[in-house]
């Protein structure tokens, strides 16, 4: 970055003092336990509510992922799994946006079968396919049913929704509005 002219070298020298490594979260899963904990409390005070206790098959199950996504995507999955929680404890159920490739290898991916109902996808007509209405309308199917999902799981309280969705609440109001939602929809 220094050589292509985008970022000045005598900042470069001033904030790298030292280099401080710290090893991928896959590399030490010793610490998940910890940062559950530590997240599950940040998590739900942040959204005002009780926060959860981990079933140890769940924390096992956390433990066994390769987190690619490091502290982050451990925070966000969290995050989801609270969000669809209606229990007191988390449970593996609510990690179902997990996907088991195999034995070694998890990816993380949403089933568009609870989440999402594709719009109609005709490909024996490829003239007739527009890709950026199909995109539009997918989004669109997205959208919806996550602030359902929020609307329901904060019972219709769209304040909470909107911080937790991090959308502006009148954004929040147009969005209820244009897809006829009701707050406590179900």
């Amino acid at each position: 970055m220094i050589d292509d002219g985008k970022f000045r070298e005598d900042l470069y020298f001033r904030i790298n003092e030292f280099s401080v490594f710290i090893p991928a979260l896959r590399d030490r899963k010793e610490d998940i336990p910890l940062l559950v904990k530590r997240f599950v409390k940040e998590i739900s005070e942040h959204l005002h509510i009780v926060p959860k206790k981990i079933n140890k098959e769940c924390m096992d199950f956390l433990c066994k992922y390769q987190w690619s996504g490091n502290v982050r995507e451990l925070k966000n999955t969290l995050k989801k799994a609270i969000v669809v929680s209606e229990t007191a404890t988390l449970l593996p159920d609510h990690f179902d946006f997990f996907h088991n490739d195999n034995a070694t290898e998890k990816k993380l991916f949403v089933q568009e079968s609870e989440m999402v109902s594709n719009p109609e996808l005709d490909m024996d007509n490829l003239e007739s396919f527009n890709f950026k209405q199909y995109v539009k309308e997918y989004k669109s199917q997205v959208e919806k049913d996550i602030i359902k999902k929020a609307l329901n799981k904060f019972k219709g309280n769209k304040s909470k929704v909107a911080r937790f969705l991090k959308l502006d609440y009148k954004t929040l109001f147009n969005k209820i509005n244009e897809f006829s939602l009701n707050s406590g929809e179900k």
